[in-house]
């Protein structure tokens, strides 16, 4: 396992361990295929940033589908319609008028998802039920 993939790993198992919703109960995957929970938000005003849990007045879910397509509830920050798995770390999303590249980190119960930005940013997602 690369030095990198241990540095995302570690953050994303401390999270899950602290700040599950009671509510929802994460389930495990084989693949990123199926609903995610938003969890918390991550952006860089130029401190650093730090990780804030998402509204959950106003929860925002992804769905991944078997067939490339993509799914969101309103707010989410993609816009997506279509993605890709490039490798075990990277993702495309596709939509109407552009590409997206993302690293992602997948561990069965959590995904997060590291967009490109030039500060530090990223949405750490939760397995759900369909």
């Amino acid at each position: 396992m690369t030095m990198m993939k241990k540095i995302f790993i570690l953050p994303v198992c401390i999270f899950l361990l602290v700040s599950c919703d009671k509510n929802i109960k994460p389930i495990s995957r084989d693949s990123i295929i199926g609903k995610w929970k938003l969890t918390e938000t991550l952006a860089d005003p130029g401190d650093g940033g730090t990780w804030q849990h998402a509204d959950s007045n106003h929860p925002v879910y992804l769905t991944f589908n078997a067939d490339e397509t993509l799914t969101a509830t309103p707010g989410s920050p993609y816009n997506a319609i279509r993605y890709k798995i490039l490798s075990d770390s990277t993702m495309l999303f596709i939509r109407t008028m552009d590409t997206l590249q993302m690293r992602y980190v997948f561990l069965q119960t959590s995904l997060a998802i590291y967009p490109p930005c030039y500060k530090a940013c990223g949405q750490k997602y939760i397995a759900v039920e369909n």
